[in-house]
Protein backbone atom coordinates (compact mmCIF):
# COMPACT_ATOMS: atom_id res chain seq x y z
CA UNK A 1 0.00 0.00 0.00
CA UNK A 2 1.30 3.44 -0.97
CA UNK A 3 1.93 5.90 1.86
CA UNK A 4 0.36 9.31 1.31
CA UNK A 5 1.62 12.59 2.74
CA UNK A 6 -0.88 15.41 3.15
CA UNK A 7 -0.45 19.12 3.74
CA UNK A 8 -1.62 20.40 7.17
CA UNK A 9 -4.81 21.75 5.53
CA UNK A 10 -5.61 18.43 3.85
CA UNK A 11 -4.78 16.56 7.06
CA UNK A 12 -7.19 18.82 8.97
CA UNK A 13 -9.89 18.10 6.38
CA UNK A 14 -9.26 14.37 6.70
CA UNK A 15 -9.68 14.61 10.49
CA UNK A 16 -12.94 16.52 10.10
CA UNK A 17 -14.21 14.05 7.51
CA UNK A 18 -13.68 11.10 9.81
CA UNK A 19 -16.27 12.60 12.17
CA UNK A 20 -18.71 13.48 9.38
CA UNK A 21 -22.13 11.91 9.92
CA UNK A 22 -22.68 8.72 8.00
CA UNK A 23 -26.43 9.35 7.75
CA UNK A 24 -26.06 11.18 4.44
CA UNK A 25 -29.71 10.88 3.47
CA UNK A 26 -30.66 13.06 6.46
CA UNK A 27 -27.70 15.47 6.28
CA UNK A 28 -28.58 19.13 6.76
CA UNK A 29 -30.37 21.15 9.36
CA UNK A 30 -32.92 23.93 9.03
CA UNK A 31 -31.86 27.28 10.49
CA UNK A 32 -33.65 30.52 11.19
CA UNK A 33 -33.50 33.58 8.96
CA UNK A 34 -31.64 35.37 11.79
CA UNK A 35 -28.96 32.65 11.98
CA UNK A 36 -28.59 32.63 8.19
CA UNK A 37 -28.08 36.40 8.18
CA UNK A 38 -25.52 36.10 11.01
CA UNK A 39 -23.61 33.27 9.28
CA UNK A 40 -23.43 35.15 5.98
CA UNK A 41 -22.24 38.23 7.88
CA UNK A 42 -19.44 36.21 9.50
CA UNK A 43 -18.43 34.85 6.11
CA UNK A 44 -18.33 38.30 4.52
CA UNK A 45 -16.34 39.72 7.44
CA UNK A 46 -13.76 36.94 7.05
CA UNK A 47 -13.42 37.44 3.27
CA UNK A 48 -13.27 40.43 0.93
CA UNK A 49 -16.75 41.65 1.86
CA UNK A 50 -19.92 42.22 -0.14
CA UNK A 51 -18.59 45.16 -2.20
CA UNK A 52 -15.84 43.29 -4.05
CA UNK A 53 -17.16 42.94 -7.63
CA UNK A 54 -15.33 39.63 -8.03
CA UNK A 55 -16.75 38.19 -4.81
CA UNK A 56 -19.50 35.63 -5.32
CA UNK A 57 -20.90 34.23 -2.11
CA UNK A 58 -24.27 33.03 -3.31
CA UNK A 59 -25.52 30.88 -6.19
CA UNK A 60 -29.06 30.29 -7.34
CA UNK A 61 -30.70 27.33 -9.01
CA UNK A 62 -34.03 27.60 -10.76
CA UNK A 63 -36.81 25.39 -9.44
CA UNK A 64 -37.21 23.73 -12.84
CA UNK A 65 -33.49 22.90 -12.87
CA UNK A 66 -33.71 21.43 -9.35
CA UNK A 67 -36.86 19.45 -10.24
CA UNK A 68 -35.16 17.98 -13.32
CA UNK A 69 -32.08 17.12 -11.25
CA UNK A 70 -34.23 15.38 -8.61
CA UNK A 71 -36.25 13.55 -11.27
CA UNK A 72 -33.01 12.23 -12.78
CA UNK A 73 -31.92 11.05 -9.32
CA UNK A 74 -35.30 9.36 -8.72
CA UNK A 75 -35.08 7.62 -12.12
CA UNK A 76 -31.53 6.45 -11.37
CA UNK A 77 -32.55 5.13 -7.93
CA UNK A 78 -35.39 3.00 -9.38
CA UNK A 79 -32.92 0.60 -10.98
CA UNK A 80 -29.62 1.23 -9.19
CA UNK A 81 -28.02 -1.21 -6.81
CA UNK A 82 -26.46 1.51 -4.69
CA UNK A 83 -28.84 4.44 -4.32
CA UNK A 84 -28.12 8.15 -4.45
CA UNK A 85 -28.84 9.55 -0.97
CA UNK A 86 -27.32 13.04 -0.99
CA UNK A 87 -25.85 15.80 -3.12
CA UNK A 88 -22.35 17.19 -2.62
CA UNK A 89 -21.58 20.74 -3.74
CA UNK A 90 -18.06 21.45 -4.96
CA UNK A 91 -16.56 24.90 -5.40
CA UNK A 92 -15.22 25.35 -8.92
CA UNK A 93 -14.09 27.91 -11.47
CA UNK A 94 -15.81 27.88 -14.85
CA UNK A 95 -16.13 29.87 -18.02
CA UNK A 96 -19.85 30.36 -18.47
CA UNK A 97 -21.18 29.24 -21.88
CA UNK A 98 -22.71 32.64 -22.75
CA UNK A 99 -19.81 34.76 -21.44
CA UNK A 100 -18.19 36.28 -24.51
CA UNK A 101 -15.30 37.63 -22.40
CA UNK A 102 -14.36 34.03 -21.51
CA UNK A 103 -13.52 35.22 -17.99
CA UNK A 104 -13.31 32.41 -15.43
CA UNK A 105 -15.93 32.81 -12.66
CA UNK A 106 -16.42 31.11 -9.32
CA UNK A 107 -18.97 28.36 -9.61
CA UNK A 108 -20.50 25.34 -7.90
CA UNK A 109 -20.97 21.80 -9.13
CA UNK A 110 -23.68 19.58 -7.66
CA UNK A 111 -22.75 15.88 -7.66
CA UNK A 112 -25.04 13.04 -6.53
CA UNK A 113 -23.61 11.03 -3.61
CA UNK A 114 -24.11 7.29 -3.22
CA UNK A 115 -24.96 5.43 0.01
CA UNK A 116 -21.26 4.59 0.40
CA UNK A 117 -20.45 8.30 0.56
CA UNK A 118 -18.73 8.19 -2.85
CA UNK A 119 -19.62 10.67 -5.57
CA UNK A 120 -21.61 9.16 -8.44
CA UNK A 121 -19.01 10.71 -10.75
CA UNK A 122 -15.47 11.18 -9.44
CA UNK A 123 -14.81 14.81 -10.29
CA UNK A 124 -12.69 15.97 -7.36
CA UNK A 125 -8.93 15.41 -7.51
CA UNK A 126 -8.76 14.08 -3.95
CA UNK A 127 -6.19 11.39 -3.20
CA UNK A 128 -7.45 8.45 -1.19
CA UNK A 129 -11.03 7.60 -0.31
CA UNK A 130 -13.72 9.99 -1.43
CA UNK A 131 -14.36 12.47 1.35
CA UNK A 132 -17.12 14.79 2.31
CA UNK A 133 -15.46 18.15 2.82
CA UNK A 134 -18.46 19.93 4.26
CA UNK A 135 -19.42 21.07 7.69
CA UNK A 136 -22.04 19.15 9.59
CA UNK A 137 -24.37 22.13 9.51
CA UNK A 138 -25.65 22.32 5.94
CA UNK A 139 -28.08 25.18 6.25
CA UNK A 140 -31.45 25.78 4.71
CA UNK A 141 -34.18 28.22 5.63
CA UNK A 142 -37.63 26.70 5.98
CA UNK A 143 -40.31 28.39 3.91
CA UNK A 144 -43.49 28.29 5.96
Amino acid sequence: METQTHSPQVAANLDVCETYPQDLINAGNPISEERARESIGYYLAATTGPNDPEHIFGFEYGLNTLRTFMEQIDTYNKTAGEKIVAVRIYHAVSIRPNDTSKTPKRDEILIPVLESGNDLYKVAPIVGPQLSLATQDHAQINVN
